[in-house]
């Protein structure tokens, strides 16, 4: 019994110094004390995947209206995964709420990552609310003054990257900025036109054959007509 509470001792005293150390070496780093000289920023640190050295949740203070810099800020989430300051910056462009995955291009890069939240998402929503910022442009804003800011430490090229509405971001973002990024990888990125917009209909009406298309149509009627019996299944 003794043995097997020492050796619990033993296995829990080495992960808390292995942790201990690697909290100390990563506050001891070049990039924790640029961080921390940032303005207008809150930095924390957390754990990272294991093709990252470092990792922090970050703060970044922006305007609500870009238009208007010196009026109300809100606070955007951000997460930055280092690996190498020389290395290419994977920056991606989240349409909605964010967390710290991996990207595939960082993956495929092994190289640095920024992942943003989008405005009037998550942890990133403005005070006072008003619906009338949350436009293309003003999350273009913020997505350009976080590569402005960031590009003066991280030397490496740029690749913008979103997935659905964050693939609409980046290509948004290289309308309004062409010069921020080297490349970008929009991943589906749509582009409506309108609430509704009519061209999916259109696009439906031609696919396939008719018969083909009424099966399909009446498939979807028969899961509405059974939604109740159906709903218990899939949840």
């Amino acid at each position: 019994m003794k043995s097997k509470l020492f050796m619990l001792f033993l296995v829990f005293f080495v992960l808390t110094n292995s942790n201990y150390s690697q909290i100390e070496d990563t506050l001891n780093s070049d990039l924790y004390k640029w961080l921390k000289s940032l303005p207008d920023i809150e930095v924390t640190q957390i754990k990272s995947d294991k093709i990252f050295s470092e990792a922090y949740e970050i703060f970044v203070s922006q305007p609500i209206d870009h238009n208007n810099p010196d009026g109300p800020k809100f606070k955007q989430q951000i997460f930055l995964s280092h690996t190498d300051k020389e290395k290419p910056m994977v920056i991606e462009l989240d349409g909605y709420a964010v967390n710290n995955r991996t990207a595939e291009l960082s993956k495929i890069l092994n190289c640095n990552q920024i992942m943003v939240e989008h405005r009037y998402f998550g942890e990133s929503v403005p005070a006072p609310f008003d619906w009338k910022y949350l436009t293309i442009k003003q999350a273009a804003d913020d997505h350009h003054r976080i590569i402005e800011m960031f590009k003066n430490y991280y030397t490496g090229k740029w690749i913008t990257t979103g997935i659905s509405k964050g693939g609409s971001c980046a290509i948004f973002h290289g309308y309004f900025y062409p010069d921020d990024a080297d490349a970008s990888v929009p991943y589906v990125g749509p582009l409506n036109l309108s609430i509704d917009d009519q061209r999916v209909y259109e696009w439906i009406k031609s696919v396939s054959t008719p018969e083909c298309r009424e099966k399909v149509f009446n498939f979807q009627k028969l899961c509405f007509e059974k939604r109740d019996e159906l709903y218990s299944i899939f949840l």
